[in-house]
């Protein structure tokens, strides 16, 4: 039981990894006793996290509840958790991957990234063009179409992954 792993199923499906510190804490009174630690009644510490997380509206799924597919703390968080929303669970399997939401949220980081770049190359634009130096701003509009370009080619390579780990670590062929 000590190395059970839990889950909080969040009001919009997206799932949250509760890390249970099993290196201080067990559920099982002989290991208390030998090793000196705390002894919890699971289903109460998860009531007192949930309690304190103030969401009444989120539900626990914990692994002698539901059949959980097996997934690393490190697959199941990538990097800054911006995949979260698309770990949803299932009544039939426990926990699963939305691909096709993983992907939807991949193409938005995209976009968010591609408009950020795009800003900053307007501004190189209309500064170059105020100048009136058309080498200098063809060379940005160069850059701004490729930017533009972007969502449509990324899109292809991200439909072509077929992993979480792969798709969060994602990124498309930005321009210098």
């Amino acid at each position: 039981m000590d190395n059970l792993d839990c889950y909080i199923e969040a009001p919009d499906g997206g799932v949250c990894f509760l890390n249970i510190p099993w290196h201080r804490l067990t559920t099982e009174p002989t290991v208390a006793k030998d090793t000196g630690k705390e002894l919890i009644d699971l289903d109460e510490y998860l009531v007192r996290q949930i309690a304190e997380n103030q969401n009444p509206n989120i539900r626990l799924c914990v692994g002698r509840q539901r059949v959980l597919l097996p997934v690393s703390t490190e697959q199941f968080r990538g990097k800054d958790g911006r995949l979260r929303p698309a770990w949803k669970f299932d009544a039939i399997n426990g926990m699963a991957f939305d691909m096709a939401k993983a992907r939807e949220l991949t193409m938005a980081r995209v976009r968010h990234v591609r408009d950020d770049l795009l800003i900053k190359e307007d501004k190189k634009w209309n500064k170059f063009n105020g100048q009136r130096n058309d080498i200098e701003r063809d060379k940005v509009e160069a850059k701004r179409q490729f930017l533009r370009d972007i969502p449509a080619t990324a899109q292809i390579e991200v439909d072509g992954i077929t992993g979480p780990t792969q798709l969060d670590s994602y990124e498309p062929n930005w321009p210098i």
